[in-house]
Parts: structure tokens; sequence; C-alpha cells
């Protein structure tokens, strides 16, 4: 699954994509990575259910753009506990 934010900004568009697999690989980074390239997206977000391997997080440093990586267990928030 995909989502685009375009900015107002024409310099930075981003794109998150959504890893329903159990685990992502760096075939997964690659062939996103070249889907941004295609559509000129300078900033990329994958949020998995697991942990990256450390190949992964080898393969996301050595690329030229902005680039995030997220575990889905990291972005919950406990509703009743949380205040703002």
């Amino acid at each position: 699954m995909l989502f685009f934010y375009d900015t107002k900004n024409d310099d930075e568009n981003v794109c998150v994509k959504f890893v329903d697999n159990d685990k992502i690989n760096v075939d997964n980074i690659r062939i996103f990575v070249a889907y941004l390239d295609k559509y000129d997206i300078s900033h990329g977000i994958i949020i998995c259910k697991n942990e990256p391997s450390i190949q992964v997080l080898k393969e996301i440093d050595s690329l030229s753009l902005f680039f995030e990586i997220f575990n889905s267990n990291q972005l919950n928030i406990d509703k009743a506990s949380h205040s703002i």
C-alpha cells in the first residue's frame, strides 16, 4: 500500500509504503527506491511489521535520498494513557 504527500515545495514529495510481509528485505528496499526514482520522489518512508535486518539498514544507509523506516509498533499510541 502506498500513500503520497505532495508538499507545497515542488522539490519535495513524500511516499509512504506499508509493508504487509512479516519481514522486509533488501529487495523490497531496492524495488521501492526504483519506484521513488521513477517518479522523482525525494523522500521515502517504509512502515513494516517487524524490525528490519542489519542488511536492510545498511542498504538504507547507502541511499542518496532521504529515507526512513519505522516499525509499526513504534507508531502505536495508547489513547487511554496519552495526553497532549
